[in-house]
């Protein structure tokens, strides 16, 4: 499915709001790159990203060292409209594999009906557990992503449950003018019921009322049953990003 045509500001835009509502633990800046950690749990904010003026060689070098120093692999984040241009080129040469082509997909909020199925304002503890349940987290991923979580400046704890059992959750996070949507989970079992649907419209629609008029989230791109399910809620496809990543450093 092709993307909306969108241009490189609307990009660094929605990717600089992306960062914003999954906030790293550490970023560091250079000329032209930054580089993102937190202590590699998910890879937006376990990655860099190289800018189209960057010295690319010099660049690489320095993510390479960075993520060398927290014995990670070198990963970059690549965006063929806001990248430098010879970036996924030059890392395939010197041999970091290309991983995870993730969708971006965003859409107005302003047509979304709240479900009366969805509760927003469960607590941290309790929808966490829920999600790690779901998404089979093991609990040391339940401790990073609750570290994640407190790093938000607001977050949106998105529940169904039914006689007294969690069957789907989602996560909003406001980054005026935008809503960020994340950690999206159903139960095996209770998929097709419209749950995702009505934790969706549901955030969106809160989105609306708070004066933000689009929202935001990220899918893998092989995800089809995903994808399709946000395109009939109007969330369309924008852009494309995927990862190159290098070797793992060896033991010191």
């Amino acid at each position: 499915m092709p993307a909306v045509p969108i241009t490189r500001g609307k990009v660094e835009s929605l990717e600089a709001d992306a960062d914003r509502a999954w906030p790293a633990r550490q970023t560091i800046t250079g000329d032209g790159w930054s580089a993102r950690w937190a202590d590699g749990m998910h890879r937006r904010i376990n990655s860099a990203t190289i800018g189209p003026d960057a010295d690319l060689v010099s660049a690489v070098r320095a993510i390479g060292s960075f993520y060398e120093q927290r014995g990670y692999p070198p990963t970059v984040k690549i965006t063929g409209e806001a990248s430098h241009p010879d970036i996924d080129a030059y890392l395939a040469k010197i041999g970091y594999r290309r991983d995870a082509l993730t969708q971006v997909r965003a859409g107005d909020t302003l047509t979304a009906v709240a479900d009366r199925r969805v509760e927003i304002g469960a607590d941290r503890d309790s929808w966490l557990a829920a999600f790690a349940e779901i998404a089979e987290y093991d609990s040391h991923a339940a401790v990073l992503l609750g570290e994640i979580i407190d790093r938000m400046s607001e977050a949106w704890f998105a529940v169904v449950t039914d006689r007294g059992i969690v069957r789907s959750v989602g996560l909003g996070v406001p980054v005026p003018p935008r809503l960020g949507i994340f950690a999206m989970a159903t139960r095996p079992d209770d998929r097709g019921r419209g749950h995702a649907s009505a934790v969706l419209n549901t955030l969106m629609e809160r989105a609306a009322a708070r004066g933000m008029g689009e929202a935001f989230l990220q899918v893998l791109d092989d995800n089809d049953t995903a994808t399709r399910l946000y395109g009939k809620l109007g969330l369309d496809l924008r852009y494309r990003y995927w990862y190159r990543v290098g070797v793992t450093p060896g033991p010191r």
